[in-house]
């Protein structure tokens, strides 16, 4: 209990090497903050689009009491906001508040108006890198009152969700239903193996914007949303939300003066994601044969030697529609990588572009991926990890934890670690780096800390099948990626098949090791 103590102490003091809540709070306030935002434009904006011919009529909400009464019944533990009331308090006394909740929500949502006690929010540091040296370093969460979080959920579930997602086509990984890490790694991944099929190297381009969702323009965004043809009670009601808002930074039980805001989607809140998700939309490579993929505001661009736009001119591209969205591009942390077949000659490799550094590995979504796509220094990084956390296993072994916590503890902090992203990284190692992993997995077993033998070729295989599985329904963001015309009817078939796909061709290895390619041939 001491130690816990102690490192809590320590965790305290590195915020507090940041300053005083105030100072802290001045600084987030800063960045969400437009000195040339004007409130009027912005309503002027909203009533134009709102009131044009071309736009969508209100949408009456009349959730009921018993809806909102069984909604809060399902609240999950969640922090308190600034208004004081917990979650458990609503989810206790849902019977006896589904009447005056369902009348004020609904009058909410019909009137376009966000109460103002909604408005505020706790502002709660994340370190974003250790050690802490500034408030830069520091990650603003917004902590809402629990009752804007449950509101904001039924407008994204039954207003915002469909039409954003339609805006952000094939290319947003984030925020979607069947999107994930995972799922953004392979269609990377895949989609070099399928540039080196025709070009000897292809240049990959992570972009990195500076405090993208804290920048989010309310004028630009609320542009953008004419598109999704939102219901315009429900417009107006994303923008009330957006706008007039508040916010105070608590650091070691202090909490700041009140700051306001002109800017941000809110880190933190539910309609913060989809907000974002539309605000980047309609970036896109302008390259038919280049490639951009998103997760969030992480932004990675691939550029093939054979290629009908450069990557400086698809960079040039980026730095235009950042100055025409009021987002800034971080040229110091925006990095390159040039993936390449093997035994090439690297005086054919292009010359960098001024400003940007080029590397040989880089992490990327939680994986460590290099230049020659075999993920040899992510098998370094994750055995290092499973030895300290061994370590930690014995010590709580020593302290007489039982054998079956044991095993929970290895489920939750070592085998999910060899299990993040597994299908986008695991067919292309080596026996070589399969047998240290494997190593690894027998070490656990020897030393007590599982009941159960890993074999690392069945975790792929397993984790290959569960995500093929899930891609062949047509609403899964990798659908497109594996559904290959079909075979014709009039082939004939001297075997049952897992798949109807036609396989694709391919001319290197390399290409083969990829999750699609994997799930296609193994599977058929």
């Amino acid at each position: 209990m001491l130690r816990r103590t102690n490192n809590w102490g320590a965790k305290k003091s590195r915020l507090g090497e940041c300053g005083s809540a105030d100072d802290v709070n001045n600084y987030f306030a800063t960045v969400a903050t437009d000195n040339n935002y004007s409130r009027v434009k912005l309503m002027d904006e909203l009533s134009r689009q709102t009131s044009n011919t071309e736009a969508m009529p209100a949408s009456t909400a009349s959730y009921t009491p018993d809806y909102i009464t069984i909604m809060l019944s399902k609240l999950q533990k969640t922090s308190t906001g600034s208004d004081g009331i917990p979650y458990w308090f609503l989810k206790a006394c849902a019977s006896e508040l589904g009447v005056i909740l369902s009348r004020l929500i609904n009058f909410s949502i019909n009137s376009g108006v966000v109460p103002s006690a909604w408005k505020h929010a706790i502002i709660s540091p994340v370190p974003k890198t250790q050690p802490v040296s500034g408030p830069s370093d520091l990650r603003p969460i917004s902590v809402t009152p629990v009752l804007s979080r449950f509101t904001e959920r039924l407008v994204i579930k039954d207003y915002v969700s469909k039409p954003v997602t339609r805006l952000a086509s094939s290319d947003q990984f984030a925020y979607r239903t069947t999107g994930s890490t995972t799922c953004a790694l392979i269609n990377i991944t895949d989609t070099v193996g399928r540039m080196l099929e025709e070009s000897k190297y292809v240049r990959f381009l992570m972009v990195d914007f500076s405090k993208a969702f804290d920048t989010v323009d309310h004028l630009v965004l609320l542009n953008k949303l004419q598109v999704c043809h939102f219901p315009s009670n429900v417009l107006s009601w994303l923008v009330s939300f957006l706008t007039d808002r508040t916010q105070s930074t608590t650091i070691n039980g202090v909490s700041s003066l009140i700051a306001r805001i002109t800017r941000s989607i809110i880190q933190g809140s539910v309609i913060g994601p989809n907000m974002f998700v539309a605000y980047i939309a309609d970036l896109k490579a302008i390259g038919k044969t280049n490639h951009l993929c998103k997760y969030a505001d992480d932004c990675t661009l691939l550029v093939p030697e054979l290629c009908d736009v450069s990557l400086s001119e698809e960079l040039e591209h980026i730095k235009k529609w950042c100055a025409l969205n009021k987002l800034l591009l971080n040229l110091i942390k925006t990095i390159e990588l040039i993936f390449r077949r093997p035994n090439i000659n690297l005086e054919i490799l292009p010359d960098c572009i001024y400003g940007i550094n080029r590397v040989y590995c880089a992490k990327l979504l939680g994986v460590l991926i290099d230049d020659k796509l075999c993920f040899s220094q992510h098998v370094d990084y994750l055995i290092k990890i499973c030895s300290q956390r061994f370590y930690l296993l014995q010590q709580m072994k020593k302290q007489g934890l039982s054998n079956e916590c044991i095993t929970i503890v290895f489920t939750a902090i070592v085998l999910s670690k060899l299990l993040y992203a597994l299908p986008a990284w695991g067919g292309y190692i080596s026996r070589e780096q399969v047998n240290r992993v494997e190593a690894v997995l027998n070490k656990s077993v020897r030393w007590g800390l599982t009941n159960s033998r890993h074999n690392f070729d069945d975790m792929l295989s397993d984790a290959d099948a569960h995500l093929f599985a899930k891609c062949l329904f047509s609403n899964h963001c990798l659908n497109t990626m594996i559904d290959c015309p079909t075979e014709s009817s009039s082939q004939m078939v001297l075997r049952s098949r897992g798949h109807s796909f036609l396989l694709p061709k391919f001319k290197y290895e390399r290409t083969r090791k990829s999750f699609v390619m994997r799930a296609l041939y193994n599977f058929k």
